[in-house]
């Protein structure tokens, strides 16, 4: 969690869907996993209590590659490459929702981000 993610549920080897989310939105995307799970495999929940952490952790560590540190890997790359190729990575926020939308650059995920579209909008 230092690093800005913990896995509420760790996905399955055969994930093909990950639920992100951060904020309030905690008990949504748990009970959205648990609907899902009768028709995805393996399906994971990731919580990120710091967006600003998980990203920074990961420009930090494309910085050391360019610098020469071939080796250098990321929180957010730790996470991710654990995840098949073909897992999508739905991301849910309290919030705007393209915060998360870079989690799918981390490894080259597809990614769909939810939540508030437009100012003023609910968030329910």
């Amino acid at each position: 969690m230092i690093d800005g993610a913990t896995w509420l549920k760790e996905p399955g080897s055969n994930a093909d869907l990950i639920i992100a989310y951060q904020g309030t939105v905690g008990t949504e995307a748990i009970a959205a996993a648990g609907m899902l799970s009768d028709r995805r495999r393996d399906i994971g929940v990731l919580s990120i209590p710091s967006a600003d952490r998980l990203n920074a952790g990961w420009h930090a560590a494309q910085r050391e590659r360019a610098r020469g540190n071939l080796h250098a890997l990321s929180y957010a790359e730790r996470l991710a490459r654990q995840l098949p190729r073909h897992c999508k990575i739905v991301t849910v926020i309290d919030g705007y929702p393209a915060t998360l939308s870079w989690l799918g650059g981390v490894m080259g995920h597809k990614t769909v981000s939810r939540w508030v579209e437009h100012f003023g909008q609910p968030a329910h």
